[in-house]
């Protein structure tokens, strides 16, 4: 799940609210809650956004790039 971005774990935590809102005989707020605190809530606010996950693809193909030789990559001594 460490690949859900800032805005899309937003999404997620929103959807979860709302599923547990509307829970009327609150059958799954227990396990929503614990979700929402022990992984979503924080994923929310700490994730890398989506221009940062880009930059960093970015970089990682030009780093890659860069090291490759004859279509191999250089021994690491």
């Amino acid at each position: 799940m460490s690949v859900f971005q800032r805005e899309e774990a937003r999404a997620i935590v929103a959807y979860l609210e709302y599923k547990r809102d509307s829970d009327v005989y609150e059958v799954h707020t227990e396990q929503i809650n614990a979700a929402l605190e022990l992984f979503w809530l924080d994923r929310a606010e700490n994730a890398p956004t989506a221009e940062k996950l880009k930059q960093h693809v970015k970089e990682e193909q030009e780093y890659l790039a860069a090291i490759k030789v004859d279509g191999g990559l250089e021994p690491v001594e």
